[in-house]
């Protein structure tokens, strides 16, 4: 995300959850350039001898005007370079894991899915969000990135009519907890908000 501080410790807490959890099929929303993917598989060969990972991401069809709609400022990888990179992973750390990435914009090329754990950070705005849920709420562990929480002045600086997870995760009525580690926005030097991972639990008497 666009100003983002380059320190990002909830990333270390999507891990945690995945030990929590014990996800033998995750999906991703937001694969970008694969490193979540290798460390989830990673996490989830600790259960499972099969890891399963779905990701999706523009990959190639990234352009500067999507990026710009979605608040996009990470940078992009071509899929073939993201595969390579968690292809290599796999056979040096002899994960047995096995994956499919997939090209395009989710608004577009997402179905209903079905997965374990799935993990939405790929565009920021709330209609893609949305979408992204909608093919992804049956799911038994939903986690959402970028639900913000108060900043300087103990406000959010940021338009959750436009942009981030807290609309949407509000309006849900399931189990739900959100993990605040002080992750911060910066704009022009001010700390604008805190991003966050917002959980939702649908069904998780199952995974082992």
């Amino acid at each position: 995300m666009a100003g983002e501080n380059k320190k990002v410790a909830r990333y270390a807490e999507l891990y945690k959850l995945v030990d929590k959890y014990k996800p033998q099929t995750i999906c991703e929303i937001g694969t970008w350039k694969g490193m979540r993917a290798r460390k989830m598989l990673r996490h989830a060969s600790y259960f499972h001898k099969n890891p399963h990972y779905i990701g999706y991401d523009l990959f190639d069809d990234a352009t500067e005007e999507l990026n710009k709609k979605e608040w996009n400022g990470k940078g992009n990888y071509t899929i073939k370079v993201v595969d390579d990179y968690i292809n290599q992973y796999n056979t040096n750390e002899k994960l047995n894991a096995t994956w499919k990435l997939h090209k395009g914009n989710t608004n577009e090329i997402l179905v209903d899915t079905v997965v374990d754990f799935a993990f939405i950070d790929g565009g920021h705005s709330i209609e893609t969000i949305e979408n992204d849920y909608s093919k992804l709420k049956d799911s038994k562990v939903i986690v959402f990135d970028d639900y913000y929480m108060p900043g300087q002045d103990n406000k959010v600086h940021v338009d959750i009519n436009l942009w981030g997870a807290n609309k949407l995760v509000d309006s849900i009525n399931k189990t739900k907890y959100i993990i605040d580690v002080g992750d911060r926005i910066i704009k022009d030097g001010v700390h604008v908000a805190n991003v966050c991972l917002a959980v939702i639990e649908n069904d998780t008497k199952d995974i082992s």
